[in-house]
Protein backbone atom coordinates (compact mmCIF):
# COMPACT_ATOMS: atom_id res chain seq x y z
CA UNK A 1 0.00 0.00 0.00
CA UNK A 2 3.03 2.32 0.83
CA UNK A 3 4.48 1.77 -2.26
CA UNK A 4 0.91 2.40 -4.13
CA UNK A 5 0.90 5.75 -2.16
CA UNK A 6 4.03 6.66 -3.46
CA UNK A 7 4.08 5.78 -6.62
CA UNK A 8 0.22 7.53 -7.00
CA UNK A 9 2.12 10.89 -6.22
CA UNK A 10 4.46 10.56 -9.33
CA UNK A 11 4.04 12.51 -12.56
CA UNK A 12 1.91 10.74 -15.34
CA UNK A 13 5.01 9.06 -17.38
CA UNK A 14 7.02 8.10 -13.96
CA UNK A 15 3.92 6.60 -12.75
CA UNK A 16 3.28 4.37 -15.95
CA UNK A 17 7.19 3.18 -16.05
CA UNK A 18 6.96 2.44 -12.68
CA UNK A 19 3.69 0.66 -13.17
CA UNK A 20 4.76 -1.14 -15.84
CA UNK A 21 7.87 -2.81 -13.87
CA UNK A 22 6.10 -3.58 -11.10
CA UNK A 23 2.44 -5.30 -12.81
CA UNK A 24 3.77 -8.51 -13.27
CA UNK A 25 5.33 -8.87 -9.56
CA UNK A 26 2.09 -7.65 -8.12
CA UNK A 27 -0.28 -9.60 -10.27
CA UNK A 28 1.70 -12.81 -9.36
CA UNK A 29 2.00 -11.90 -5.70
CA UNK A 30 -1.17 -10.32 -5.04
CA UNK A 31 -3.66 -10.54 -7.51
CA UNK A 32 -6.75 -8.63 -6.04
CA UNK A 33 -4.77 -5.88 -4.64
CA UNK A 34 -3.46 -4.93 -8.42
CA UNK A 35 -6.99 -5.73 -9.68
CA UNK A 36 -8.61 -3.27 -7.64
CA UNK A 37 -5.83 -0.54 -8.66
CA UNK A 38 -6.37 -1.52 -12.13
CA UNK A 39 -10.31 -0.38 -11.79
CA UNK A 40 -9.36 2.60 -9.96
CA UNK A 41 -6.93 3.73 -12.74
CA UNK A 42 -8.11 6.57 -15.73
CA UNK A 43 -9.69 5.01 -18.36
CA UNK A 44 -7.26 4.78 -21.88
CA UNK A 45 -4.77 2.26 -22.71
CA UNK A 46 -2.57 2.53 -19.15
CA UNK A 47 -5.68 0.67 -17.50
CA UNK A 48 -6.15 -1.75 -20.53
CA UNK A 49 -2.53 -2.70 -20.80
CA UNK A 50 -3.09 -3.34 -16.73
CA UNK A 51 -6.27 -4.50 -16.48
CA UNK A 52 -5.25 -7.45 -19.00
CA UNK A 53 -1.96 -8.35 -17.95
CA UNK A 54 -4.23 -8.58 -14.33
CA UNK A 55 -6.65 -10.61 -16.03
CA UNK A 56 -4.13 -12.52 -17.46
CA UNK A 57 -2.02 -13.83 -14.23
CA UNK A 58 -5.33 -14.37 -12.23
CA UNK A 59 -6.79 -16.22 -15.10
CA UNK A 60 -3.38 -18.70 -15.30
CA UNK A 61 -3.48 -19.39 -10.91
CA UNK A 62 -7.54 -19.06 -9.81
CA UNK A 63 -9.57 -17.99 -12.69
CA UNK A 64 -13.00 -18.39 -10.67
CA UNK A 65 -11.88 -15.68 -8.63
CA UNK A 66 -10.90 -13.41 -11.51
CA UNK A 67 -14.10 -13.81 -13.11
CA UNK A 68 -15.69 -13.18 -10.07
CA UNK A 69 -14.06 -9.75 -10.27
CA UNK A 70 -15.07 -8.91 -13.45
CA UNK A 71 -18.44 -7.34 -11.33
CA UNK A 72 -15.93 -4.80 -10.21
CA UNK A 73 -14.85 -3.96 -13.91
CA UNK A 74 -16.94 -1.29 -15.70
CA UNK A 75 -18.22 -2.21 -19.37
CA UNK A 76 -16.04 -0.82 -22.55
CA UNK A 77 -12.50 -1.14 -23.27
CA UNK A 78 -11.47 -2.41 -19.66
CA UNK A 79 -13.57 -5.10 -19.26
CA UNK A 80 -12.58 -5.89 -22.79
CA UNK A 81 -9.22 -6.26 -21.82
CA UNK A 82 -9.60 -7.85 -18.66
CA UNK A 83 -12.00 -10.86 -20.02
CA UNK A 84 -9.89 -11.30 -22.82
CA UNK A 85 -6.54 -11.31 -20.08
CA UNK A 86 -8.59 -13.97 -18.16
CA UNK A 87 -9.33 -16.00 -21.70
CA UNK A 88 -5.61 -16.09 -22.27
CA UNK A 89 -4.61 -17.10 -18.91
CA UNK A 90 -6.94 -19.36 -18.32
CA UNK A 91 -6.47 -21.23 -21.32
CA UNK A 92 -2.49 -21.22 -20.81
CA UNK A 93 -3.22 -24.21 -18.13
CA UNK A 94 -7.13 -25.23 -18.53
CA UNK A 95 -8.25 -24.27 -22.22
CA UNK A 96 -11.07 -26.37 -22.20
CA UNK A 97 -12.26 -24.69 -19.42
CA UNK A 98 -11.55 -21.55 -20.83
CA UNK A 99 -13.30 -22.69 -23.91
CA UNK A 100 -16.37 -23.27 -21.60
CA UNK A 101 -15.70 -19.55 -20.08
CA UNK A 102 -15.89 -17.86 -23.34
CA UNK A 103 -19.52 -19.40 -24.33
CA UNK A 104 -20.50 -18.02 -21.67
CA UNK A 105 -20.10 -14.78 -22.95
CA UNK A 106 -22.58 -12.60 -25.12
CA UNK A 107 -22.13 -13.16 -28.16
CA UNK A 108 -19.99 -10.10 -30.09
CA UNK A 109 -16.86 -8.41 -30.22
CA UNK A 110 -15.34 -9.81 -26.80
CA UNK A 111 -16.46 -13.38 -27.47
CA UNK A 112 -14.97 -13.25 -30.16
CA UNK A 113 -11.96 -11.93 -29.19
CA UNK A 114 -11.46 -14.11 -26.76
CA UNK A 115 -12.35 -17.28 -28.48
CA UNK A 116 -9.11 -16.49 -30.55
CA UNK A 117 -7.24 -16.15 -27.53
CA UNK A 118 -8.43 -19.36 -26.24
CA UNK A 119 -7.81 -20.71 -29.84
CA UNK A 120 -3.74 -19.79 -30.22
CA UNK A 121 -2.99 -21.40 -26.91
CA UNK A 122 -5.17 -24.58 -27.31
CA UNK A 123 -4.63 -25.33 -30.94
CA UNK A 124 -0.80 -26.18 -29.91
CA UNK A 125 -1.55 -28.43 -27.26
CA UNK A 126 -4.67 -30.19 -28.43
CA UNK A 127 -5.14 -29.28 -32.22
CA UNK A 128 -8.46 -32.31 -32.27
CA UNK A 129 -10.45 -30.77 -29.17
CA UNK A 130 -10.19 -26.97 -30.59
CA UNK A 131 -11.00 -27.88 -33.46
CA UNK A 132 -14.13 -29.63 -32.58
CA UNK A 133 -15.07 -26.75 -30.46
CA UNK A 134 -14.58 -24.49 -33.43
CA UNK A 135 -17.10 -26.10 -35.28
CA UNK A 136 -19.89 -25.42 -32.90
CA UNK A 137 -19.34 -21.71 -33.57
CA UNK A 138 -21.48 -20.36 -36.10
CA UNK A 139 -19.86 -19.73 -39.76
CA UNK A 140 -18.55 -15.93 -39.80
CA UNK A 141 -15.19 -14.13 -39.85
CA UNK A 142 -14.18 -15.83 -37.12
CA UNK A 143 -14.78 -19.44 -37.43
CA UNK A 144 -13.25 -19.10 -40.95
CA UNK A 145 -10.06 -17.36 -40.08
CA UNK A 146 -9.48 -19.84 -36.68
CA UNK A 147 -10.09 -22.69 -38.81
CA UNK A 148 -7.49 -21.10 -41.28
CA UNK A 149 -4.84 -20.35 -38.66
CA UNK A 150 -5.77 -23.82 -37.04
CA UNK A 151 -4.99 -26.27 -39.92
CA UNK A 152 -1.35 -24.19 -40.46
CA UNK A 153 -0.38 -25.49 -36.96
CA UNK A 154 -1.72 -28.56 -37.33
CA UNK A 155 -1.14 -29.64 -40.21
CA UNK A 156 2.43 -29.24 -39.79
CA UNK A 157 2.05 -31.37 -36.75
CA UNK A 158 0.02 -34.02 -37.87
CA UNK A 159 -1.87 -33.90 -41.26
CA UNK A 160 -3.14 -36.82 -40.95
CA UNK A 161 -5.26 -36.28 -38.28
CA UNK A 162 -6.24 -32.59 -39.51
CA UNK A 163 -7.86 -34.21 -42.72
CA UNK A 164 -9.77 -36.52 -40.80
CA UNK A 165 -11.27 -33.71 -39.38
CA UNK A 166 -11.84 -32.02 -42.73
CA UNK A 167 -13.96 -34.85 -44.32
CA UNK A 168 -16.39 -34.53 -41.34
CA UNK A 169 -16.63 -30.68 -41.42
CA UNK A 170 -19.88 -29.20 -42.99
CA UNK A 171 -20.10 -27.89 -45.92
CA UNK A 172 -19.90 -23.71 -45.87
CA UNK A 173 -17.12 -20.87 -45.96
CA UNK A 174 -14.87 -21.92 -42.80
CA UNK A 175 -14.72 -25.54 -44.43
CA UNK A 176 -13.62 -24.08 -48.00
CA UNK A 177 -10.73 -21.94 -46.22
CA UNK A 178 -9.33 -25.01 -44.32
CA UNK A 179 -9.26 -26.80 -47.21
CA UNK A 180 -7.54 -24.30 -49.25
CA UNK A 181 -5.22 -23.67 -46.16
CA UNK A 182 -4.72 -27.36 -45.95
CA UNK A 183 -3.64 -28.15 -49.12
CA UNK A 184 -0.86 -25.29 -49.33
CA UNK A 185 0.38 -26.57 -46.36
CA UNK A 186 0.33 -29.93 -46.88
CA UNK A 187 1.04 -30.26 -50.29
CA UNK A 188 5.10 -30.50 -49.85
CA UNK A 189 4.92 -32.77 -46.63
CA UNK A 190 2.55 -35.10 -47.57
CA UNK A 191 1.20 -34.29 -51.16
CA UNK A 192 -0.94 -37.46 -51.33
CA UNK A 193 -2.70 -36.33 -48.45
CA UNK A 194 -3.60 -33.06 -50.02
CA UNK A 195 -4.59 -33.91 -53.36
CA UNK A 196 -7.57 -35.81 -52.59
CA UNK A 197 -9.40 -32.23 -51.02
CA UNK A 198 -8.43 -30.46 -54.43
CA UNK A 199 -11.42 -31.32 -55.91
CA UNK A 200 -13.05 -30.02 -52.98
CA UNK A 201 -12.43 -26.16 -53.67
CA UNK A 202 -15.31 -24.62 -54.91
CA UNK A 203 -13.45 -21.65 -56.96
CA UNK A 204 -12.00 -22.69 -60.69
CA UNK A 205 -9.28 -20.54 -60.25
CA UNK A 206 -7.83 -22.04 -56.85
CA UNK A 207 -9.01 -24.86 -57.51
CA UNK A 208 -6.62 -24.98 -60.52
CA UNK A 209 -3.98 -23.27 -58.10
CA UNK A 210 -3.98 -26.20 -55.33
CA UNK A 211 -3.63 -28.39 -57.82
CA UNK A 212 -0.28 -26.91 -58.96
CA UNK A 213 0.87 -26.91 -54.90
CA UNK A 214 0.33 -30.46 -54.95
CA UNK A 215 1.99 -31.66 -58.66
CA UNK A 216 5.14 -29.56 -57.09
CA UNK A 217 6.22 -32.59 -55.11
CA UNK A 218 3.37 -35.21 -55.68
CA UNK A 219 4.61 -36.86 -59.08
CA UNK A 220 8.39 -37.27 -57.45
CA UNK A 221 6.71 -38.79 -54.17
CA UNK A 222 4.42 -41.59 -56.26
CA UNK A 223 4.60 -41.00 -59.81
CA UNK A 224 1.88 -43.97 -60.25
CA UNK A 225 -0.46 -42.10 -57.39
CA UNK A 226 0.24 -38.66 -59.45
CA UNK A 227 -1.30 -39.80 -62.33
CA UNK A 228 -4.03 -41.94 -61.02
CA UNK A 229 -4.87 -38.55 -59.47
CA UNK A 230 -4.40 -36.32 -62.30
CA UNK A 231 -6.99 -38.70 -63.85
CA UNK A 232 -9.63 -37.43 -61.28
CA UNK A 233 -9.35 -33.80 -61.17
CA UNK A 234 -12.18 -31.71 -62.35
CA UNK A 235 -10.69 -29.23 -64.24
CA UNK A 236 -10.73 -28.07 -68.17
CA UNK A 237 -8.35 -30.12 -70.50
CA UNK A 238 -6.01 -27.64 -71.17
CA UNK A 239 -4.72 -27.09 -67.54
CA UNK A 240 -4.44 -30.81 -67.04
CA UNK A 241 -2.54 -31.04 -69.72
CA UNK A 242 -0.14 -28.50 -68.18
CA UNK A 243 0.00 -30.20 -64.68
CA UNK A 244 0.86 -33.23 -66.75
CA UNK A 245 3.82 -32.31 -67.90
Amino acid sequence: NAAVAWMKQLPGDDQSAVLQNIKFHWTANDPASAAAYGVSLPAGSIQNNFLNQVGRGWGMTNPQAAVEWLAQVPEGDARFSAINGIAAGWAETAPKDAAGFVASLPAGKTQDAAARNVLFRWQSADPGSAANWLAQFPEGDLRREAMESLMVNWVRNDPSAAGRFLEHLPAGKSREAAILTYVNQASAQSPELAAPFVNQVGDDNQRYNSAQAVAKHFPRSDPAGYAKWLATLNLPEEKLKSLAK
